[in-house]
């Protein structure tokens, strides 16, 4: 008789794993967590439900009619201008030029460049810049183009700040106005450029003649 043996027999195993010193192996299946019902399961994963990766909307190409609008208003050596191109009533791209001879300003902004971010809200749309922002809003009857403390030294080579508007209307009878954008402010002159030397107009202008007069014969 083997010594496991005599100890089942003695009831010596069975007092020991009453005593809680010893305790029968366990099979693999016993081991296994008893399975929970399947509405347990379900709200469990509700509870704790997996986040998707957010996938940017893409914007689709633009559908409607195509505008095109190029509008000067002014001299040609002091004058404003606006071209602007638009599709179903969404501008896609805008430029501004403006001349104080000698002096002229450029600015050329295109929907989805490396150098804009645009913004639709609504009828306006928001361009935000390193130099400044811009404004444009629509309406059935115009486009505006609206400037927010923009640089001018950036877009003109001029010292201190553009603000102001310009305003193309819609439709065949193209009409433009201009507000604030071509206002001279000069203490924001160049630095190194002169006033015009008012002394010397002082110094030429012609003196009234104070020889004695010859009496008349």
């Amino acid at each position: 008789m083997s010594i496991i043996e005599f100890m089942h027999k003695s009831k010596i195993v069975p007092a020991l794993i009453a005593a809680g010193l010893i305790a029968w192996p366990v099979s693999a299946q016993q081991q296994k967590p008893p399975a929970q019902p399947a509405g347990k399961m379900h709200d469990a994963k509700m509870a704790h439900p997996v986040k998707k990766p957010m996938v940017a909307a893409r914007k689709g190409p633009p559908r409607g009619p195509v505008e095109r609008y190029d509008c000067k208003i002014g001299t040609e050596d002091n004058h404003a201008r606006i071209a602007l191109l638009a599709q179903g009533g969404e501008v896609q791209s805008v430029a501004y030029y403006s001349k104080w001879k000698p002096r002229t300003c450029s600015v050329h902004l295109q929907r989805g460049d490396a150098y804009s971010r645009w913004k639709d809200t609504g009828e306006a749309t928001t361009i935000s810049t390193e130099f400044g922002d811009f404004l444009i809003q629509t309406s059935r009857a115009e486009y505006q183009l609206f400037f927010r403390e923009v640089d001018r030294m950036h877009y003109c080579g001029m010292l201190g700040k553009l603000n102001g508007s310009m305003t193309v209307t819609r439709g065949p009878r193209r009409k433009c106005t201009v507000e604030g954008t071509m206002d001279r402010n000069e203490p924001e002159e160049l630095e190194g450029e002169k006033k015009p030397d008012r002394t010397l107009e002082q110094k030429t202008e012609r003196q009234p003649d104070q020889r004695a007069e010859l009496p008349a014969k």
